[in-house]
């Protein structure tokens, strides 16, 4: 609040996003008790693409999906849905020509058909630079921006937030023991205790990366890693059996 009247807050809101009107009703709820007044934009406004140029505000809600959906019905879906989505191409021969032929970072209308060749599934192909893969990678979106340069930014960046979901889902897998047991409450242990396993293998390598930065000598592996899931198993397992 200021001292010459209420607190001023500007809501960017896009369509179909419920999360806006949350913001909106918790926003109005705190307006009855406090001097506060709510100015609502859209994202495609003027002053709603000035603010999001201004303040980098990030994308709203999506889905980041893996190449088993670059395919026209889920596409489609999506689509109808109204629901923002990213997802990597699958390269076959008429995307490679078509990241050939543009040659650089950039977007692109693109499309796709069914195996029958009825039915079609449009977007946009935005094509961004990979410093570890050292080639052009091509990504599927219906995300919009006026800016090609900051969509081709945005969308590798935003498309990252799903590869920790990838290590964890992996990592718990090392350790998951496998049964045959119908037991549903066998089964839950054994994930239970593979998640365990997860966690504190997840808090050793926090721990030794704080002690990293604090001068400690570095002891991270090329994966990024300090410890790995099979050695942290190791050393508990020769802890438990009394060898060490």
């Amino acid at each position: 609040m200021t001292s010459t009247g209420p607190a001023r807050v500007t809501v960017v809101t896009a369509p179909d996003c419920h999360l806006c009107a949350d913001a909106q009703a918790a926003l109005a709820s705190l307006a009855r008790d406090h001097p506060l007044t709510v100015d609502v934009v859209t994202a495609d406004s003027e002053p709603g693409q000035a603010l999001v140029r201004a303040h980098g505000t990030g994308m709203f809600p999506l889905v980041l999906l893996d190449r088993a959906f670059f395919t026209v019905e889920c596409i489609n879906l999506l689509k109808e849905m109204g629901v923002d989505f990213i997802t990597p191409c699958v390269c076959n021969e008429r995307v490679r020509r078509a990241v050939n032929e543009l040659g650089k970072e950039g977007r692109l209308p693109f499309s796709i058909r069914d195996s029958h060749q009825v039915e079609e599934a449009s977007f946009t192909m935005v094509v961004s630079w990979s410093e570890r893969q050292k080639k052009l990678i091509p990504f599927a979106t219906n995300v919009e921006e006026r800016d090609a340069k900051r969509l081709v930014k945005k969308i590798p960046k935003e498309y990252k937030r799903r590869w920790g979901i990838e290590t964890s889902f992996r990592k718990v897998k090392e350790v998951y023991g496998m049964t045959t047991s119908p037991s549903p409450a066998i089964r839950m242990a054994y994930f239970m205790t593979a998640m365990i396993l997860y966690n504190v293998w997840q808090a050793i390598n926090l721990t030794l990366s704080a002690q990293s930065r604090h001068g400690a000598p570095e002891t991270t592996k090329e994966n990024g890693y300090r410890v790995t899931m099979p050695l942290m198993v190791t050393i508990a397992c020769a802890h438990l059996s009394g060898r060490i």
